[in-house]
C-alpha cells in the first residue's frame, strides 16, 4: 500500500533496514510491538536502505523516521529502546492532534 506522507492524517513511521543487519532484526521485533499498540493511530513501513533515493541522509541502519505532515519530526539510529520509540510516536500523535484543532 502506498501512502502520501504529506497528507496522511496520522504519523508515518518508516524504518530503513539492510538484509544482513542484525540490529535491524532486533528493531523489527520491537516495531511489531508498537504496530499493534498504535493500530489506527499511526502508519508503519519499512524500506531497504540500498533502494532509498529520498532526501533524508541515511548514514546507518537501522534508522527510524517519524514523519508528521511530510516532515521528519524525530529520528533514531541504531538499536533503540521500545519505550523511547513509544514516547516519540505518542508525542507525534499529540502534535498532530494539536495542529488539527
Amino acid at each position: 500500500m502506498l501512502i502520501n506522507v504529506r497528507t496522511c492524517k496520522v504519523p508515518v513511521i518508516v524504518m530503513f533496514v539492510s538484509a544482513k543487519c542484525v540490529p535491524c532484526k532486533q528493531m523489527v521485533a520491537r516495531l511489531e510491538i508498537l504496530i499493534n499498540e498504535f493500530r489506527n493511530r499511526a502508519v508503519f513501513g519499512m524500506c531497504r536502505a540500498d533502494e532509498y533515493t529520498g532526501d533524508f541522509p541515511l548514514s546507518t541502519v537501522p534508522t527510524i523516521l517519524i514523519n508528521i505532515n511530510g516532515a521528519v519530526f524525530e529520528w533514531y539510529q541504531g538499536v533503540v529502546d521500545t519505550d523511547k520509540l513509544r514516547d516519540g510516536i505518542e508525542t507525534a500523535i499529540e502534535r498532530m492532534d494539536e495542529e488539527s484543532n
